[in-house]
């Protein structure tokens, strides 16, 4: 929101805006005493090409520019912050989230002591917790058509009785859920005696060659490199990272990147594809997995050495998926699927998901609440291994809601249903992936990989399609 009767005109907005987000959509309208801080011809932010990353906010030294809060007054009573990393993409992000009356009512960066990510955030980072709305609290069972709210005991009895009539079942992980969760789910298939897997798309021929190696700073390599090389779109904050880099005298190759992403303009070379580009030792290639075909992904590859390549994705521990080494799931049919973080993937009987909201269409027969990031104190390994930690700051007990479930269904013993338990279990895999040995790349084969992209299937995806829509509605106090 922006109250132009508290803006002092210094400007700073106006060049975070243009010289690090590259969007632009700031400048001063009029001249004189009359100047005033505004999108070009005086029109509201919400029709410019404004992207929303809120570093306006962050920058402003008055209020004259604050978030928009959709569920929650703003008041001027004392918050308390909890400092942890934001877990809605790979880049894993400092955050501060602020919580009143056992909400959360704004996340942002810390003031003291700020992240790698400094004072930047993407819109997900900065306003992407208003979702909190939409998680789910009960069971959702799908009745006639429709999903109907019960009680855990019922989906305990519901579990019960499919896990007595199921011969074959299927355990499936998800990129998008903590290592904690990881591995209850792997105590979970091997009581079930199946092994544990994930859905093809989730799998790429690169998962073999990352640096799973845990870092407290794994973008920290940036400062290593004079040129880098963007290929496709990014996550907004890594390229706020990249164009600070920029500035400082290197240079910015854009390749494939889309043309309406107001980053371009930033570029000291743009191209279509890789054919004229070569590699070099002070050269660094970043790309999105989500963002870019399996085939680009292996010419990325096949052109740079494994050093002298950022591999990124927009989900929340793909480096923890990574590392437990999921099969891919089987074609044959199951009676019982299990997917913890998405829908099974399985052909099933019975399809359960656990998610944190209620997924796409009406393709699981149950829905078991999950924890969100805000909502769980756990670990996350991101994008080239970065070690996230999750401080659950509703105090959201649904992890041990579910863990009570599964303990009822005699799944995992009493002594594993408590948090703490997994916690430990989570830094115990921290520490032995410390000493694991990358994998040597072998030059591949582009015959067999995937030409289309896979973006995140993650259920929230759509939610924050939902919000970023909501800011291009105009309001007026």
């Amino acid at each position: 929101m922006r109250d132009a009767n508290k803006c002092i005109n210094c400007g700073r907005c106006i060049r975070t805006c243009a010289e690090i987000q590259g969007a632009n959509v700031l400048g001063f309208v009029y001249r004189g005493f009359a100047a005033i801080m505004a999108p070009e011809f005086g029109e509201s932010l919400t029709a410019s090409g404004c992207v929303s990353c809120g570093k306006c906010i962050d920058v402003c030294p008055v209020g004259a520019l604050v978030e928009r809060n959709l569920h929650y007054k703003m008041n001027p009573y004392t918050k308390e912050a909890i400092r942890q990393n934001c877990g809605l993409c790979g880049v894993g992000c400092d955050i501060l989230a602020e919580v009143q009356g056992g909400e959360v009512v704004r996340v942002t960066t810390p003031l003291e002591k700020p992240g790698f990510n400094g004072k930047n955030l993407c819109f997900k980072g900065r306003f992407g917790w208003q979702s909190n709305q939409e998680k789910l609290d009960t069971p959702l069972l799908l009745r006639d058509g429709q999903y109907h709210a019960i009680s855990w005991n019922e989906a305990l009895e519901v579990i019960q009785t499919r896990t007595k009539l199921a011969k074959s079942s299927s355990v499936e992980i998800s990129p998008h859920i903590t290592l904690e969760e990881m591995l209850l789910a792997s105590k979970v298939s091997d009581k079930l005696e199946c092994a544990l897997s994930a859905n093809r798309k989730y799998l790429s021929f690169s998962d073999q060659f990352l640096d799973i190696h845990p870092k407290e700073d794994a973008f920290a390599r940036l400062d290593d490199f004079t040129e880098y090389v963007v290929v496709g779109a990014l996550n907004r904050t890594l390229l706020s990272l990249i164009r600070l880099q920029q500035l400082k005298g290197k240079k910015l190759i854009l390749v494939a990147y889309p043309e309406t992403e107001p980053f371009k303009r930033f570029a000291d070379e743009s191209h279509n594809d890789l054919r004229n580009l070569d590699a070099g030792p002070n050269r660094l290639f970043i790309y999105n997995q989500n963002r870019v075909s399996e085939i680009m992904a292996a010419k990325i590859w096949n052109l740079a050495q494994p050093q002298n390549i950022l591999h990124s994705t927009d989900y929340m521990n793909h480096t923890g998926f990574v590392a437990m080494r999921p099969m891919p799931v089987k074609v044959s049919e199951v009676d019982l699927a299990i997917c913890f973080g998405s829908i099974p993937s399985a052909k099933a009987g019975f399809k359960v998901a656990i998610s944190a909201y209620q997924t796409e269409g009406r393709s699981c027969d149950l829905i078991l609440p999950r924890a969100n990031f805000l909502g769980i104190e756990a670990h996350v390994l991101g994008d080239n291994g970065k070690l996230s930690r999750l401080a659950n700051p509703l105090k959201s007990t649904i992890f041990n809601e579910l863990t009570r479930l599964l303990y009822r269904l005699d799944w995992i013993s009493a002594a594993t249903a408590d948090m703490p338990y997994w916690n430990h279990l989570a830094q115990e895999l921290i520490s032995r992936l410390q000493s694991t040995e990358i994998k040597l790349y072998e030059k591949q084969s582009l015959e067999g990989l995937r030409d289309n992209v896979i973006p995140s299937d993650s259920p929230l995806e759509d939610i924050m399609a939902g919000l970023f829509e909501l800011r291009k509605r105009a309001v007026k106090f």
